[in-house]
């Protein structure tokens, strides 16, 4: 939230946090003391829990995924692509398609905060050549992601008609 990234900027070592419960205390000092160790300790403690996430049988591919929105929400863009790569090939070899298209999607959603349309564009339509498989949200995300790339590519006025296009079919 914008009121815990004012407070990691203004914050400094023995500072005290004002906040009620369920405010985000925790998560701004957490935010705030990676931030100060460079981000190091933040990669060396989530590439730990993936690493024994396979002995908890918890599947590695969410933590990859957890950790991707994180990077992407700091601006750790590249870093974020390469944890939903591995996300996306962990849920590959587990056979987990719910995970592999939440990876996929969220992959293509990195890439449009990136600019990288083209790439978004084409994740996207492979996304949708497995319509029947996308549950909920995830057929939506797979369109809207869509439509997110086309307006990067061709312009609003492309995008209209493509939404336009997609209400009536």
């Amino acid at each position: 939230y914008d009121y815990q990234k004012d407070a990691v900027e203004n914050m400094r070592n023995g500072c005290i946090l004002n906040g009620g419960v369920g405010s985000g205390k925790s998560r701004t000092a957490l935010y705030y003391y990676f931030k100060e160790q460079d981000y190091s300790m933040m990669a060396y403690y989530y590439r730990r829990a993936i690493a024994s996430s396979i002995n908890f049988e918890i599947n590695p591919a969410e933590l990859c995924i957890k950790f991707a929105r994180y990077l992407r929400k700091i601006g750790e863009y590249e870093d974020a692509v390469s944890n939903l790569c591995l996300a996306e090939s962990t849920a590959k070899v587990l056979e987990d398609k719910s995970t592999l298209y939440e990876a996929q999607i969220f992959l293509a959603l990195t890439y449009v905060r990136m600019k990288k349309f083209s790439l978004a564009h084409e994740l996207a339509e492979e996304l949708l050549k497995y319509q029947s498989d996308l549950r909920g949200g995830r057929f939506v995300g797979a369109w809207m992601v869509k439509e997110l790339s086309v307006r990067g590519l061709e312009g609003p006025e492309a995008s209209r008609k493509y939404l336009c296009q997609l209400l009536e079919s």
